[in-house]
C-alpha cells in the first residue's frame, strides 16, 4: 500500500490535502481534484483486502454499484474507481464535518438547549431514512448502516456514505419490499447488524431498517452499551422502562419510541414496510413536537436526474471513457433540455473530438433564460468556453457580469481560480460538474415549486393572465423543475402566456 504525502500530488490530478486515520478496510484521504477545483475522498483497501484478481473486480463492481445511485442530497456521492500502484482506490464527495458518530462521541450532537438537540436528533433521522429510502428504490441495500457510514456536513445536511458492501437487490415484483432479498455480503458491524446479518440468512430491506433504528437509538442514549444488533431490543426495552431517556441527553418522545418499536420489531402492529413509512411518522412527530414543518420538504430526486447523469459523465470523462460519457449527456439533454453543465460539457467533448470551435455551444449558453439564482453557475461555464476560444477578455466579462454580494464564498473561490486560470486555458478541455446543492436548499425550492404549481394551473383555468403570468415567471426561477412533467403540461396550457 501506498503511503501518500501531504501535498504530493498524485497522477498529476489529484494534491493530498489531508490524512485520516486509517479504518479496519483501508486509508482514507482529503485530495484536491486539480482540474474539477474540489476536494474528494480517495479510500485506499488495504492490500489484503484485494490479493486476487477477483478481488479487484469485485471491489470495482461495488463502486459502480454506488456510483449507479446518482445524485440525491442525503447520499455521499460516488465517482469512480481508480488503480494507484496497482490497487484500485475509490474517489468520492468529501463532506468536511465528520461523521454522525464523531459528533456523537464529541457531543456535537447535544449542542444547544434540550429543544434543540432533539430536533437536531429528529432531522439527523430523517435525512439518515431519506438517504437509505433513496438506495432501496434504486434496488439496493447497503448492509452496513451505522453512525460512522453516515457524514454530515457543516450545515447538519446528512449523507449516508460507504455503499462499497451493497448487492443488487434480485426484484421478484415491481415494488422494492420484503420479497426482495439479497445475498449476505459477508461483513457487517455487528453492534447494529440485523438478526439475519448475524446468522448468515438472505437479507431484505428490513435489514437496513433495523440498523437505522440501533442507530438512532445510539444517538438518544449518547453510547453503545450492547454487543450484537439483536441485543439492542432488550437494551431498548430497558431504557424505555427508566422513562426513556439517558443522563443529561432528552427524553425519547413517544412517537419516536414507537417508530423504533416496531423497526426493532417489538411490536408487530407497528412493524414499517419502508422507509417512506418512517419517514412519514417521523415528520407528523416532529410538527406535533414542535408546532411546525421541518424545512425539509423532500424533493422528487428524480429533478436531480440530468445533474446525475453529467456528473457521471464527467467522471467517465476523467477515467478516458469518452463513448460511455457522450451517451450519458445525451440522456441528460433529453431529460432537461436546458441543462447548463450538459450543454457545455457536449460542446467541450465534441471539441475535444473534433478539433472544432466551442462556439456553437457558447451560442447555445447564451440563449438560455438564466434566473437570478442560477446566474453565476451559468457565468462560470461561459467563463471556461470564452479561455477556451483564447478570448479572454469576454471571459472576463461573462464573470464580471455576476456581483461579488450574490454569491458564497465558495462560489467566490471559485471565481478568483477561475480567473487565475484563464490565461492557461485557451484549447484547454475543462469539464464541469454540477455542484451538489444542500437539502435545505432543494427542499425550499421543492415547497416553492408545491406552492406556485396549483396557483399557477388555478390563474390558467379561471383566465386571469397577469396572475398566471407572475406565477409563471416564479416558476421559472426553479430551473430545475424545468422538465417536471407538470411543467411540460403547463407549457402547453400557457404557450400564448409564456415561453418557458
Amino acid at each position: 500500500m501506498m503511503n501518500m504525502e501531504l501535498h504530493q500530488t498524485i497522477l498529476g490530478t489529484y494534491r493530498v490535502e489531508r490524512a485520516f486515520e486509517g479504518g479496519a478496510m483501508g486509508l482514507v484521504y482529503q485530495v484536491r481534484h486539480l482540474h474539477w477545483n474540489c476536494d474528494l475522498a480517495l479510500k485506499q483497501p488495504r492490500a489484503k483486502f484485494l490479493s486476487t484478481r477477483a478481488h479487484v473486480v469485485a471491489f470495482e463492481q461495488e463502486v459502480e454499484t454506488w456510483a449507479a445511485l446518482g445524485l440525491h442530497p442525503n447520499v455521499v456521492t460516488c465517482y469512480y474507481s481508480r488503480q494507484i500502484d496497482g490497487l484500485p482506490c475509490l474517489f468520492s464527495e468529501f463532506v468536511a464535518g465528520g461523521s454522525l458518530e464523531d459528533w456523537i462521541r464529541n457531543r456535537q450532537l447535544y449542542e444547544g438547549e434540550e429543544a434543540e438537540v432533539l430536533a437536531r436528533i429528529i432531522r439527523v433521522s430523517i435525512q439518515f431514512a431519506r438517504g437509505l429510502a433513496w438506495a432501496h428504490c434504486k434496488g439496493f441495500v447497503h448492509q452496513d448502516v451505522k453512525p460512522g457510514n453516515v457524514l454530515m456536513a457543516d450545515d447538519e445536511t446528512v449523507k449516508v456514505s460507504d455503499f462499497g458492501l451493497a448487492r443488487s437487490l434480485k426484484a421478484t415484483g415491481l415494488a422494492l419490499g420484503p420479497s426482495h432479498v439479497a445475498e449476505a455480503a459477508g461483513f457487517c458491524t455487528d453492534v447494529y447488524a440485523s438478526p439475519e446479518q448475524l446468522a448468515g440468512r438472505p437479507l431484505t430491506p428490513f435489514t437496513d431498517i433495523w440498523s437505522w433504528a440501533v442507530s438512532v437509538l445510539e444517538m438518544f442514549m449518547g453510547e453503545i452499551t450492547w454487543h450484537r444488533g439483536d441485543v439492542a431490543p432488550a437494551v431498548f426495552k430497558e431504557y424505555l422502562s427508566h422513562g426513556g431517556r439517558a443522563r443529561a441527553l432528552p427524553a425519547m418522545p413517544h412517537p419516536i419510541a414507537d417508530v423504533l418499536l416496531g423497526c426493532l420489531r417489538l411490536k408487530s402492529s407497528n412493524l414499517p414496510q419502508s422507509f417512506d413509512a418512517i419517514i412519514d411518522l417521523l415528520l407528523t412527530a416532529y410538527k406535533d413536537l414542535f408546532g411546525e414543518d421541518t424545512d425539509l420538504e423532500a424533493c422528487d430526486p428524480e429533478i436531480l436526474r440530468a445533474d446525475s447523469l453529467n456528473n457521471r459523465a464527467v467522471s467517465l470523462l476523467d477515467v478516458g471513457r469518452d463513448a460511455e460519457a457522450a451517451r450519458l449527456l445525451t440522456e441528460a439533454l433529453k431529460e432537461n433540455p436546458y441543462h447548463f453543465e450538459a450543454i457545455y460539457n457536449t460542446g467541450m467533448l465534441q471539441a475535444k473530438s473534433s478539433g472544432h470551435s466551442v462556439a456553437p455551444m457558447i451560442t447555445a449558453l447564451t440563449r438560455l433564460l438564466v434566473s437570478p439564482a442560477h446566474k453565476w453557475r451559468h457565468a462560470r461555464l461561459l467563463a471556461w468556453a470564452w479561455a477556451y476560444e483564447g478570448r479572454i477578455q469576454d471571459a472576463e466579462q461573462a464573470l464580471a457580469a455576476v456581483p461579488l454580494e450574490t454569491i458564497t464564498s465558495a462560489e467566490q473561490a471559485e471565481l478568483q481560480f477561475i480567473r487565475s486560470s484563464l490565461c492557461t486555458a485557451s484549447k484547454h478541455l475543462h469539464f464541469a460538474l454540477a455542484q451538489p446543492r444542500p437539502a435545505t436548499e432543494l427542499s425550499a425550492e421543492a415547497a416553492r415549486f408545491r406552492r406556485l404549481l396549483p396557483k399557477a394551473k388555478a390563474a390558467l383555468a379561471e383566465n386571469r393572465l397577469d396572475d398566471a403570468r407572475r406565477y409563471l415567471l416564479m416558476l421559472g426561477d426553479l430551473p430545475d423543475y424545468s422538465s417536471h412533467p407538470e411543467m411540460r403540461k403547463l407549457r402547453e396550457n400557457s404557450a400564448g402566456i409564456l415561453s418557458l
